[in-house]
């Protein structure tokens, strides 16, 4: 964790209180979702303690809208998060759905338009602080060969979609993407176009990225494909080559100025 990103944790802890929880706390105990046992276990352990199995089933148990019981275990999924840990196991991007507007049939807390400011403001802090450390790392999964031994890596898409998913401002992050004009930064908005699997050229007026901002955040999706039209994209790709050394990150940013410009 950069110290950015564990001061938010520390904050989410401050403003989300514990609850003095009891079984039965609401969560479902069908046999899909959570046993009686871990139920009990949920509500009588420690936040810090709670081991990341517990976490994940209370995100993917049918336990409806109950915002309190959010907040008591958000601190925690914030903590496994900026560990590295996937805190949903339905689907790695939906660890903070319950944050989000949610649908019709099964709304979520729409934090930013129900919560008070202390609150929304702590989310805010732990969503920019994660972003900026996914911008800090190298690209997941691309094998550079530029022999920096035990560089941190993420996946930045992951992590956008997440935040998406989870309600948070895209607006801001992408601001942030583009003033950073580091190699890091460079190098994840590379990997980013090129692990797209919809081309948004190819649509007129509802340009798609990817399917989890589709379901959850159609909004925030059509800002990121409109963002990723702006021309300076491909300049940026141009100064990156440039400057880099390194033969797989070159083939990157090569595809990806391909992908931006159309060239």
């Amino acid at each position: 964790m950069t110290p950015e990103l564990r001061d938010a944790v520390e904050e989410a802890y401050r403003v989300f209180p514990a609850l003095p929880l009891v079984a039965p706390i609401g969560v479902c105990t069908c046999n899909c979702c959570v046993s009686p046992d871990h139920e009990k276990t949920m509500a009588s352990t420690p936040r810090r303690k709670l081991p990341l199995f517990l976490i994940k089933e209370f995100n993917n148990s049918a336990h409806g809208r109950d915002d309190d019981l959010l907040r008591h275990f958000l601190p925690r999924m914030c903590e496994l998060t900026a560990e590295g840990a996937n805190v949903c196991s339905l689907d790695e991007t939906l660890g903070f759905k319950g944050l989000g507007a949610g649908t019709e049939r099964v709304p979520y807390a729409s934090y930013r338009a129900n919560w008070p400011t202390a609150e929304i403001a702590a989310i805010d802090a732990f969503y920019r602080a994660l972003f900026r450390q996914a911008l800090r790392a190298r690209p997941a999964r691309m094998p550079f060969g530029d022999g920096t031994p035990d560089l941190n890596e993420a996946d930045i898409g992951w992590t956008l979609q997440t935040i998406a998913v989870g309600g948070g401002d895209i607006a801001p992050l992408l601001a942030l993407w583009e003033a950073d004009g580091s190699r890091l930064a460079s190098q994840q908005l590379a990997a980013f176009v090129c692990s797209l699997d919809v081309n948004i050229w190819s649509h007129d007026k509802t340009p798609k990225v990817f399917s989890p901002f589709s379901d959850h955040a159609p909004e925030a999706e059509l800002l990121v494909a409109d963002w990723l039209k702006r021309p300076e994209h491909g300049a940026r790709f141009d100064r990156a080559m440039l400057d880099e050394p390194d033969a797989a990150a070159f083939a990157l940013l090569s595809q990806a100025r391909r992908w931006a410009t159309g060239r």
